[in-house]
């Protein structure tokens, strides 16, 4: 009994692991883009409109309030982007706890990542009032090699955006690896002897009733007579043509024309 139990004990372990592990990367995730987020905001020189050069030229913090969604976007249209990112966080949510046995761990930690990026701004929507009294979502990464690109973003967006590149990624190569498969496992099924001469023995010497079922039981009914019975233990002279002639077939054309050959020095 106990040996019985023991394979799903152990499968209910490794899921309660990849559940605890996704659940830690939520965790810190919010944690993450919430300190940031609290050091910028602390701040003197950023939030007086200043900026900190990490890479010249290319990549630099500058404290930006954000009103809308990710990256600044959406600001006229907060609360129905506020409503949109809440159902699909508990959808989330609800996929990672429900599918958590069949869910990979890269499938699991690409929707980690966005779940703890979604909670992460949307805590700022609902709580981080700024002097107006207008909830906000701080944003400081500004990277600006590109004229086209004035879009300035935080931990958590960048949480979302990786979540989801990992998550198209698995889902397209375990696409692609599912169709060679398929595909190679077709090829593998639909393989065909190409000797013809085998093929034309299979022919000759296959028993048309070994298939046949019922209905070759009531075409040929049981004998009666010992003598009968014995009889069809014998091999019949078809059965022993069939030996000869298997045995004497010739090789492919392809084989032959491989073997030419050890056909000259015979001759």
């Amino acid at each position: 009994m106990n040996n019985s139990m023991n394979p799903k004990k152990a499968g209910n372990k490794q899921e309660l692991f990849k559940l605890l592990v996704f659940v830690a990367i939520i965790i810190l995730t919010v944690f993450v883009d919430l300190f940031s987020k609290a050091l910028v905001k602390n701040s003197a020189l950023l939030t007086r409109g200043g900026t900190i050069e990490l890479i010249p030229g290319v990549f630099r913090l500058r404290y930006v309030e954000n009103q809308g969604a990710a990256f600044g976007s959406l600001s006229n249209s907060r609360w129905l982007f506020m409503a949109f990112s809440s159902v699909a966080i508990v959808v989330l949510l609800y996929l990672l706890i429900r599918k958590r046995r069949t869910l990979s761990y890269w499938a699991g930690v690409a929707i980690s990542l966005i779940i703890g990026g979604g909670i992460g701004n949307m805590y700022e929507r609902l709580f981080n009032v700024n002097a107006q009294g207008v909830c906000v979502v701080t944003d400081f990464f500004d990277f600006y090699p590109f004229s086209f690109w004035k879009w300035i973003f935080n931990v958590a967006d960048v949480a979302v955006c990786v979540g989801a590149a990992i998550l198209v990624l698995y889902y397209f190569v375990d696409t692609v690896k599912t169709y060679r498969r398929e595909k190679k496992q077709k090829a593998v099924g639909d393989g065909v002897s190409l000797n013809p001469y085998t093929l034309l023995y299979e022919d000759l010497c296959t028993d048309p009733t070994e298939d046949s079922g019922a209905i070759g039981e009531k075409e040929n009914p049981p004998a009666t007579d010992a003598s009968e019975d014995n009889s069809d233990n014998r091999p019949s002279s078809s059965d022993a043509d069939c030996d000869v002639r298997q045995d004497s077939l010739p090789d492919a054309p392809e084989n032959r024309e491989a073997d030419g050959t050890d056909g000259e020095k015979d001759g």
